[in-house]
């Protein structure tokens, strides 16, 4: 077993090491150390945070529900028109299609089998849009 853990160790270093991962870093350094794209990124997260707690809430408040989603969606399309949020979209696409190969290849390794149908829909930030701030094209909620 040791051997498979310095190997997934080796292989998180190469996976580090990849372009892929270094212009995801890179683009989201950039993001981050815009002020404006910055403010309006946290503004959406914590929106969506909110919308969280209310959709946990029994009974969820709708109104306040539909109140925060569209400032989410105000906010998800101020930060779309932002070229470095589309660079950071781009750069987290390539990062997430080259895990989606590693995965495949790891599949592969281990069962022989190639994948599903179903490995379309775990391909960019995953739908509940966390890691990409809804640069993705996802739909949400209205």
């Amino acid at each position: 077993m040791h051997e498979v853990f310095e190997r997934a160790g080796a292989l998180g270093e190469a996976i580090q090491q990849s372009e892929e991962f270094k212009a995801m870093r890179a683009a989201e350094g950039a993001v981050m150390a815009d002020e404006n794209a910055a403010r309006i990124m946290s503004d959406f997260l914590g929106h969506r945070t909110v919308v969280e707690e209310i959709l946990t809430s029994d009974p969820p408040d709708h109104a306040l529900l539909a109140e925060h989603s569209q400032a989410m969606e105000v906010l998800q399309g101020a930060l779309n028109e932002m070229e470095l949020v589309r660079e950071m979209t781009r750069a987290r696409a390539a990062f997430a299609a080259m895990m989606h190969q590693v995965n495949q290849v790891l599949r592969f390794m281990v069962t022989g089998e190639t994948g599903d149908e179903d490995d379309d829909e775990q391909e960019g930030c995953g739908g509940d849009c966390g890691g990409c701030a809804g640069g993705c094209g996802h739909q949400h909620l209205q």
